[in-house]
């Protein structure tokens, strides 16, 4: 991407700040707001396998990988997409410091829907992440580089790059569910303006998680009874499923569990 506009909005947002100031806006807190933003747009993304099942989860639960002595943590900003861009700088640095202190509490590491590992810091300009189970995405963020460019007019000059790139699981996000959610974070990175204009605040999303079937399926029901007359294959109306087909039935033998149906 063309990370020139948000180096300069950040600079005019951080221009009246101490040099000390905790609370300046970080390039980070600006890809992680926009990661948020654009699963808003691309709710898709948000979503896990689940055996027979696409859970897709109400929130945008933000896991960032932050590096400790032990190795790699990723605590999780729950219901990210509630919060402004300050809110998640001042909720990431207070995860880290805590992180780094080992002063972290277990269901803080937990419920992440997608994951963001920045090690631009390191020099490194591009990197595979692996995806974080069960979670569908991850985000692995590049240094922003100083590098020459071709302007609008085909001219030479100097510009600056950032390499995002996303490893996805193709169970749940193909290939042009990927490139929407690219696409989308890209135009909030290229035009941070729309993560600081209030009007186009993210709206809440409901909570909790809605589950779709793949593919939807009905339950099947144990053979039946002298009392059932539906016919094998056929929908039984204590049920709700089709009926299997009736087998003979040793003493003491018990039927498997039914299947817990799934929904549209």
């Amino acid at each position: 991407i063309t990370p020139a506009p948000l180096i300069r909005v950040r600079a005019e947002l951080n221009s009246g700040a101490e040099a000390d100031d905790s609370s300046k806006i970080t390039v980070n807190d600006f890809i992680l707001n926009g990661a948020v933003v654009a699963a808003l747009r691309a709710p898709k993304v948000t979503a896990a396998f689940d055996g027979d099942a696409i859970i897709q989860y109400g929130d945008v639960n933000l896991a960032v990988a932050v590096a400790i002595d032990e190795g790699l943590v990723t605590p999780v900003i729950k219901a990210a997409q509630n919060k402004s861009l300050r809110e998640i700088s001042a909720a990431v640095k207070d995860l880290a410091h805590r992180a780094r202190n080992k002063r972290m509490k277990p269901e803080e590491f937990q419920g992440g829907t997608l994951t963001v590992s920045n090690l631009g810091s390191y020099g490194i300009d591009n990197f595979s992440a692996i995806i974080n189970p069960p979670q569908a995405i991850i985000l692995s963020i590049g240094a922003i580089v100083k590098k020459p460019v071709v302007n609008q007019d085909d001219e030479i000059v100097p510009g600056y790059r950032m390499k995002i790139g996303m490893s996805c699981d193709h169970r749940v996000v193909d290939g042009a569910i990927g490139a929407d959610y690219l696409k989308a974070l890209r135009q909030l990175l290229e035009n941070p303006s729309l993560l600081l204009v209030s009007t186009l605040r993210p709206p809440k999303r409901a909570r909790g998680v809605a589950f779709k079937s793949l593919p939807a399926r009905l339950p099947r029901c144990p053979p039946p009874s002298t009392a059932h007359t539906a016919a094998p294959g056929q929908p039984d109306p204590d049920c709700g499923g089709p009926r299997s087909t009736p087998t003979s039935v040793t003493s003491g033998a018990t039927h498997p569990p039914i299947p817990t149906p799934t929904t549209g």
